[in-house]
């Protein structure tokens, strides 16, 4: 009597707990409900004995500071929620261990003796039971009752089996004890007694007549009528299925059929509309405004169709990941770097129309695009400006930034998080490579463009000067490479209004052309400049601030731009390309 005996009033519990064991985490929190003595917590701990890392408790004995010890095992079951005591502390800490085993995929399991509905438990548990999955285990029927006496009381005579079988009996545990009584006292002199007894009680007519009625009713006209009851029973539950609007297509085909078919037929039809219920539930948290009035009827309709569990199951795994990573991805993104704040001018004009067809055909062009320029010339603002359009625009496609900040915070698993993105742009390459991080970069690099990923990068080097792996440096050099050009007077002036504004301070025309001509670099060099000729403040000194640029010019070196440098390079103008041992090997 160790063993569950499986038998029709509780084959849809069984292969819940089957997938619980192989799934732990899928259905979350499961709650199991059914009268005192019916198996369900003998059911529960014969399954967590043969689990790995699970423990059960009563909840009398459930100790709110204990959460995080109960949160260690893979498996953790609370039974007789109906006994609880519900303190602040224990809803606290109930609660705790709801939302943490959720976070962490440990499957919780719960027991009560009604439907938690029915319990006087505090709104925050039953709303994180409504989560869940919740099976109820009913009062023993006429064919479960002869499952379970055929195996536990198989060592009985078949009179002692059908005796107990008459009697109404839907509680496991005082069935079991029967079946154990009649093993004890069940001998031909003890049957011979219970003879004499009912021998020596009273017999009227009616008695008399009701016992031959029994006698002449054949056992063939009684099983029809129970068999007639059941499938009666699943009629009505069909037709309730079918009022909630699912497709019970499947379970019309099995009514017809065999009970013992048309009983598995429910149970997995049941179990399938569980799921879809949480499904459902899954659906309505996701925003899904960038699906098509198409898609969205699609998923809808599927939502009632037990058929469409597997199908459903991927498609809503997928929009949920999809929206994950989105939030991930946004969080590279800066706010302040826009394309309404970007300025266009001579000498970024050309890589900004290039990454202006991305807004009109995000996946299509050439792939991938290098924006190639010293510091400061705005390659960031660019960049960071487009992906933040393109994830305003697109939001059924996953756009991801990646600077050098992202590979060195986040490692390896650059790898895994960002290869979901359809578009990829990754800042600072120069920097990336030199750090240590080339084959994380190869791989995004190198995977996206295999499978269809616009890659957009930005460098301070040109492709053919990055220490890459070759297959990458070759892909580079193949896409569509853009220089952007140190800035021009327009955009330098731009650049000193905004740093002068920063100190409160007006300049006069003058002023302002004398620094756009003899300032040099890109945008922080010139940040750095104009800061230093301005922090004193115009009133504590003493000479115009055109002379005080002369004074500053010798902090300007007179060299030329990176890209410049490149294009020497290529020319064979510079000598580390003659002597190898020369070459660069740091940043520029």
């Amino acid at each position: 009597m160790d063993e569950i005996v499986v038998a029709p009033y509780n084959e849809k519990l069984i292969k819940l707990l089957d997938f619980m064991r192989d799934n732990p985490g899928y259905y979350n929190p499961i709650y199991i409900s059914g009268p005192s003595g019916i198996g369900k917590s003998f059911i529960l701990k014969k399954y967590f004995e043969k689990l790995d890392n699970a423990r059960i408790i009563s909840s009398m004995d459930f100790e709110p500071e204990k959460v995080e010890e109960y949160l260690s095992h893979r498996f953790f079951g609370v039974e007789d929620l109906q006994l609880i005591h519900e303190t602040k502390e224990i809803i606290r800490g109930f609660v705790s261990l709801i939302d943490h085993a959720l976070e962490k995929d440990i499957q919780l399991v719960f027991t009560g003796d009604r439907p938690y509905e029915f319990l006087p438990l505090d709104p925050l548990i039953t709303s994180r039971l409504d989560g869940g999955i919740s099976i109820e285990l009913p009062g023993l029927d006429p064919r479960s009752r002869a499952v379970l006496i055929a195996h536990l009381g198989k060592d009985l005579s078949p009179e002692l089996r059908e005796k107990i079988m008459e009697k109404d009996i839907t509680n496991v545990r005082k069935l079991m004890g029967e079946i154990k009584k009649a093993m004890i006292m069940g001998t031909v002199e003890e049957e011979k007694r219970e003879e004499v007894k009912r021998e020596e009680k009273p017999v009227d007519d009616f008695s008399t007549f009701v016992e031959s009625v029994k006698e002449s009713i054949p056992e063939e006209i009684v099983e029809t009528s129970e068999e007639e009851r059941l499938r009666e029973e699943y009629r009505q539950k069909l037709y309730v299925w079918e009022m909630k609007g699912f497709k019970t297509d499947r379970l019309k085909r099995a009514m017809e059929g065999k009970l013992e078919d048309l009983t598995r037929e429910f149970v997995s039809f049941t179990t399938d509309v569980q799921r879809l219920i949480e499904l459902q539930r899954r659906y309505g948290c996701l925003d899904v405004s960038f699906l098509t009035p198409e898609e969205m009827r699609e998923i809808e309709e599927k939502l009632f169709d037990p058929d469409a569990v597997m199908e459903l199951e991927e498609k809503i795994s997928r929009l949920e990941r999809m929206m994950e990573r989105r939030k991930e991805y946004a969080k590279n993104l800066s706010r302040d770097l826009t394309l309404d704040t970007f300025k266009v001018t001579p000498s970024n004009q050309d890589a900004y129309e290039v990454l202006s067809h991305l807004l009109s055909s995000p996946l299509e062009g050439e792939n991938p695009i290098v924006i190639v320029g010293s510091r400061g010339t705005g390659k960031t603002h660019l960049l960071n400006a487009f992906a933040l359009e393109l994830t305003k625009n697109y939001p059924n496609l996953l756009v991801a930034y990646l600077s050098y900040h992202t590979f060195l915070a986040e490692g390896d698993t650059v790898r895994t998080k960002y290869q979901d993105a359809n578009i990829l742009f990754i800042d600072d390459l120069h920097q990336i490579v030199i750090h240590g991080f080339s084959r994380n970069a190869s791989y995004l690099i190198s995977r996206g463009a295999k499978t269809g990923k616009r890659i957009i990068v930005g460098t301070e080097r040109a492709p053919a000067f990055l220490p890459i792996a070759e297959e990458v440096k070759d892909l580079l050099q193949k896409g569509k490479v853009v220089y952007l050009q140190s800035p021009d007077p327009e955009l330098k002036r731009i650049f000193i209004e905004k740093i002068a504004s920063r100190f409160e301070l007006s300049l006069s025309e003058e002023e302002k052309e004398e620094m756009v001509k003899k300032m040099r670099g890109g945008f922080y060099d010139i940040e750095e400049l104009v800061e230093k000729i301005l922090s004193g403040g115009r009133e504590e000194v003493k000479e115009p601030i055109p002379e005080r640029i002369i004074s500053f010019e010798e902090l300007v070196e007179e060299k030329p731009a990176p890209v410049e440098e490149e294009v020497k390079k290529v020319e064979g103008l510079l000598p580390e390309l003659k002597d190898p041992s020369k070459r660069m090997t740091k940043e520029p």
